[in-house]
This record gives structure tokens, C-alpha cells and sequence, in this order.
């Protein structure tokens, strides 16, 4: 998978400057599309879910181009996501709410080539908080 690293520093900025709005529209997104996760997630997993979110977003967009340290970032972070009542999942579910609510947020500069991006990208982080949570769940030998 060759993601376009060009495409997202560009719109690095833009995603830094939108993330609480970029947050809020992803719970409203989320929500209004699975209702059912409006009553699995506690108010305390919502706090902790949007410094997740946060951290995610920061460490994409600042260390997507430092993939170890970005991979670091990410396993603590799935460490982290597993005290949230959400399952591994629900991952797909996240990934195509972030999706769309980034497209959403960077609507003036939207193109296929970006939603491929951010597409891959969204599912290289996913797949790597999920070997995280994995690990946490398999059983110490």
C-alpha cells in the first residue's frame, strides 16, 4: 500500500486547526448513523474516547511520515481504547465515521486522491490499535 504522505501533510494543517469541530461532527456522524453506540458508550468512555481521538489525530498528522514512532503512539493508544466499553469491532464503524467526517471538514479540498489517502491511513491505524487491543486480549503463555 503506497499511501500518498504528500496528500495528508497538506492537509495536516487544516485537520490541526478543525479537530474539535472535526470531533464533534464525528460523534454527531457516528451517532445519528449507529444509534445503538449512543447507549454502549458512557459518558466517561465519550471523555476518554475524544483524548483518544485527539492523540490519534495528532500523531497522524505529525508522525505519519516517522512510522515507528507513529506505531508506538498507536499501540498505546489501542492499549488505552480497550477501557472503553466499544469492541475492536467497531473499528470499521469508526474508520468510515472519521471518513466522512473528515470529508466534511476538508470539503474545499476533497478529491478522490485524498479520500484514498486518508482512507488507507485511517485503516493502517485501525489495524494497528486493533493488534494492540488483540495482544491485550490473548492469553499470556
Amino acid at each position: 500500500m503506497a499511501i500518498d504522505i504528500q496528500l495528508i501533510r497538506d492537509s495536516a494543517d487544516q485537520i490541526r486547526l478543525s479537530r474539535a469541530v472535526l470531533r464533534q461532527r464525528f460523534y454527531e456522524i457516528l451517532f445519528e448513523e449507529h444509534p445503538e453506540l449512543e447507549s454502549v458508550v458512557s459518558s466517561k468512555d465519550k471523555l476518554m474516547l475524544g483524548e483518544l481521538f485527539d492523540r490519534a489525530l495528532g500523531a497522524l498528522v505529525s508522525e505519519f511520515d516517522q512510522p515507528e514512532a507513529l506505531e508506538r503512539q498507536l499501540l498505546e493508544l489501542g492499549h488505552r481504547y480497550r477501557k472503553t466499553s466499544l469492541n475492536p469491532e467497531h473499528f470499521s464503524i469508526l474508520g468510515e465515521t472519521l471518513l466522512q467526517s473528515l470529508s466534511e471538514i476538508l470539503a474545499n479540498s476533497w478529491t478522490r486522491q485524498l479520500e484514498k489517502a486518508l482512507d488507507e491511513v485511517i485503516g493502517l491505524t485501525f489495524a494497528i490499535m486493533g493488534r494492540a487491543v488483540a495482544a491485550a486480549k490473548s492469553p499470556v503463555r
